[in-house]
């Protein structure tokens, strides 16, 4: 529950109204091995002080995944690199 609502409010979420027509005409197209199942990539990154844990993951129907990017970098390297 909300704390902003009472308990016999029911509680409606409040989008921006986006578009999904401009969402996919937003899309990129990348040059890589992407199976043809995966709908969606997601990305996690775990920050840490000296390091940066990054997750990439496709996602198809039925939840099924498939694991694309797991990496750990050292902030070290990233800022020496800019």
């Amino acid at each position: 529950m909300n704390a902003l609502t009472s308990p016999w409010e029911s509680w409606e979420e409040k989008t921006n109204g986006q578009d999904h027509a401009k969402m996919i005409a937003r899309r990129e197209r990348f040059n890589c091995d992407i199976p043809e199942e995966v709908l969606v990539l997601t990305t996690g990154v775990d920050v840490h002080d000296e390091l940066l844990e990054v997750e990439i993951v496709g996602w198809g129907i039925d939840e099924i995944s498939w694991a694309f990017l797991d990496t750990v970098s050292r902030l070290n390297n990233i800022f020496e690199a800019f």
